[in-house]
């Protein structure tokens, strides 16, 4: 008892299932250190850097995730195991945990670029306009919610149709000013639609 965290759970787990888990950290099995040692004896094990990586990337240490997520990535180029977006999106978080905003970019900007079929989408998304927002860049973080949830053509639709029907409402019209700008803003910055 030093003190020391010996391993960290985030999530849920069954009763039986969560009494083995903190049962196995105590006899350290599956902590960062066994599998830190297992990824000594098995350095290209896709599993392994991935259960470790995640580890770092859960623990905030950033630099150490990214070292072996990405290597996992790089061992998995098809993402036939179908973690991918769930690492970059660890990376991205993990970085971003650490006002390190700059560094997650990148990771959230792949993520939404190429996994945009994957659950870690939306999450994604999300963390990308908070990192925009925390970089100082207000505008593009409003553009990528508006711009990534599709909801673009539908504030504009429904602005025109109130604009229609109460067209002396001069915030309608300030509304649909500020839309098209956000578009156009996006439009500049290469983003898809």
């Amino acid at each position: 008892p030093s003190g020391v965290e010996v391993d960290r759970h985030l999530g849920y787990l069954p009763p039986d299932e969560f009494v083995a888990t903190i049962d196995g950290f105590r006899k350290g099995v599956g902590t960062t250190a066994d599998l830190a040692a297992q990824l000594k004896k098995s350095p290209d094990d896709a599993d392994l850097l991935y259960q470790l990586g995640m580890k770092y990337a859960d623990s905030g240490r950033s630099g150490e995730a990214n070292d072996v997520l990405t290597r996992a990535m790089a061992l998995d180029p098809k993402d036939a195991k179908g973690r991918n977006a769930e690492m970059l999106y660890a990376l991205g978080n993990a970085y971003y945990n650490n006002d390190q905003f700059a560094e997650a970019k990148p990771y959230f900007e792949r993520l939404t670029n190429e996994y945009a079929a994957s659950d870690w989408y939306v999450p994604g998304i999300q963390r990308l306009a908070g990192t925009e927002y925390k970089l100082g860049n207000k505008d593009a973080a409003v553009a990528t919610v508006l711009q990534q949830h599709g909801e673009v053509r539908a504030s504009a639709e429904f602005l025109e149709r109130l604009l229609e029907a109460y067209p002396s409402l001069a915030t309608m019209r300030i509304a649909r000013y500020s839309i098209g700008q956000k578009l156009a803003a996006v439009a500049a910055g290469g983003r898809r639609g």
